[in-house]
C-alpha cells in the first residue's frame, strides 16, 4: 500500500559534541610593499556527536506494518524477514553521529598598485572526499530501516548511513578595496563556489553551486 513518492517517515535529530580538536597553520610573505602572498591550512577533524532523535511515521507506512500483523500467516512471513508487524506512530531514543570535517587549504595574493587600491585573489581547496558518509547510530531497530533492507539497504536496522560521494573542489575568490579617503574603505568580493555533490547523488547535506557577493 505504499506509494513511491509518499512520506514514510520524518526524522528529527539533535546531537552535539562539546570538544573536537584540529589545528591551523599559516604564513605571510611580503617581499615588497605592493605585493604579498599568504597561505592557510586547516586540518581535518573527526567528531562524534551524541544526543536525541525522534522519527515519526506516515499513516500509509503504519497501515502497511499493521497489514503484516493481520493474520498468523503474515506475522510468520514478517518474522522470517525481521519485518515489523505492530505499527507505532513514532520511535525515539538516543543517537550517535560520526562525521569528518574536511581539511582546507587557502592560498592568496594581494597587489596594491597605488595606495588607494588593493586587489586580492585566493585559491581554495577542500578535501570533501575524506567525508565519505554520514552515519547515525541508533539505540534500537527502526521499523523503516527494517523495511529498507528488503530494498537492498546494507547499513543495518539500527544504523542510518548516507553515502555522500563528495568530490574535492578547487575555486577562486576575488576582492577589491578602494580607499578614497584615509577614514573610508569600500570593499567588494565575489566567490563562485562549486558544489562537491556529484550530479547523480543526493544526500542529507544538499550543497549546490553558490555565487557569493559581498
Amino acid at each position: 500500500g505504499m506509494a513511491p513518492y509518499e512520506k514514510m517517515g520524518e526524522l528529527e535529530l539533535l546531537v552535539e559534541d562539546y570538544f573536537t580538536t584540529s589545528y591551523n597553520l599559516g604564513f605571510l610573505w611580503e617581499p615588497t610593499p605592493w605585493f604579498s602572498f599568504g597561505a592557510c591550512y586547516q586540518s581535518e577533524s573527526e567528531t562524534t556527536m551524541e544526543g536525541d532523535y525522534e522519527i515519526r511515521y506516515g499513516q500509509r507506512f503504519q497501515n502497511t506494518v499493521d497489514w503484516l500483523g493481520r493474520s498468523p500467516l503474515t506475522v510468520i512471513v514478517a518474522a522470517m524477514f525481521d519485518l515489523p508487524y505492530n505499527a507505532v506512530p513514532y520511535q525515539d531514543g538516543t543517537a550517535t553521529v560520526s562525521m569528518t570535517w574536511p581539511a582546507r587549504l587557502q592560498l592568496g595574493v594581494k597587489i596594491q598598485p597605488i595606495e588607494q587600491v588593493i586587489f586580492t585573489c585566493d585559491a581554495h581547496w577542500t578535501d570533501w572526499e575524506a567525508w565519505k558518509a554520514l552515519e547515525i547510530e541508533l539505540d534500537q531497530k527502526l521499523q523503516l530501516l527494517r523495511f529498507a533492507r528488503m530494498l537492498g539497504y546494507t547499513g543495518g536496522p539500527d544504523v542510518m548511513r548516507f553515502e555522500l560521494g563528495y568530490e574535492n573542489t578547487w575555486h577562486l575568490s576575488y576582492g577589491l578595496e578602494l580607499r578614497p579617503f584615509k577614514s573610508l574603505a569600500l570593499r567588494l568580493g565575489y566567490e563562485p563556489r562549486p558544489t562537491s555533490v556529484q550530479d547523480n547523488l543526493f544526500g542529507p547535506v544538499p550543497m549546490s553551486d553558490m555565487h557569493i557577493y559581498s
